[in-house]
């Protein structure tokens, strides 16, 4: 209420929401400064009242008073914060309604983007140390990768060079192909070296058959047995165990 008893402007609510959004309309389509003044205003509103589009005016003391608050309020550009981390928040502004509403002002426009600026440097330098990190962490899983194709190398020299001395153990051609075919020998040593080195001798003999060529047998051939070559050798690190 006014010193008269009567209802002011800033008492009835709907003359309120009718000034703000006369201040929007001022803004939008006829401010040409970087915010909204309370002359400004003030005519706009005289005018459109003038007009027959509004039933009441505030006048310009009033605006500098009593609705300075309407006006200051639409001024304030709209902020909001991120989350930075779990103990840190950043407040940024809306960066259009900034530059709509201080365009005109240098200073302003500096203040409010300073943090932007700052939040990028650290973005920068963030970036940075991840990707030294990433070059780091590939440069030793290719050290890695090359340590493990040296090892299946050296795994399947290993493997050749062992099928060598099995067959040697053996003996004989005639002699595998019994191994082969029953998993045994009647030679007791090599049926107990078989069992002593391998978790499951029958599952090395029949890796090893798949790694011999036994095909077209020549006569006197005893000791004498072709291998695959290196490159067709392909067992499996865990189908016996050592």
């Amino acid at each position: 209420m006014n010193k008269s008893g009567q209802k002011g402007i800033l008492d009835d609510a709907n003359k309120v929401k009718e000034l703000r959004s006369l201040i929007v309309q001022f803004d939008e389509k006829h401010n040409l400064k970087s915010k909204v003044t309370y002359k400004d205003i003030f005519e706009f509103v005289k005018k459109t009242h003038g007009q027959g589009e509004i039933e009441f005016f505030p006048g310009y003391t009033w605006w500098k008073t009593k609705g300075k608050h309407l006006v200051d309020e639409y001024n304030i550009v709209r902020k909001k914060s991120i989350r930075l981390s779990e103990k840190e928040e950043l407040e940024v502004v809306d960066i259009v309604d900034l530059v709509e509403k201080h365009y005109g002002d240098k200073n302003t426009l500096i203040k409010n983007l300073l943090p932007y600026s700052h939040l990028v440097d650290r973005l920068v330098e963030k970036i940075e140390v991840l990707q030294s990190g990433l070059e780091d962490i590939s440069r030793k899983l290719d050290q890695k990768n090359d340590i493990i194709k040296n090892l299946k190398n050296e795994n399947e020299k290993l493997n050749t060079l062992l099928d060598g001395f099995f067959f040697m153990l053996v003996g004989s051609e005639k002699e595998l192909k019994k191994v082969i075919n029953t998993g045994e020998t009647q030679c007791e040593a090599i049926n107990y070296a078989l069992t002593e080195t391998f978790g499951n001798p029958i599952m090395y003999i029949e890796k090893f058959s798949q790694n011999v060529d036994m095909s077209n047998p020549k006569e006197n051939r005893d000791n004498i047995i072709q291998l695959k070559s290196e490159n067709s050798i392909n067992i499996q690190k865990d189908d016996y165990d050592w």
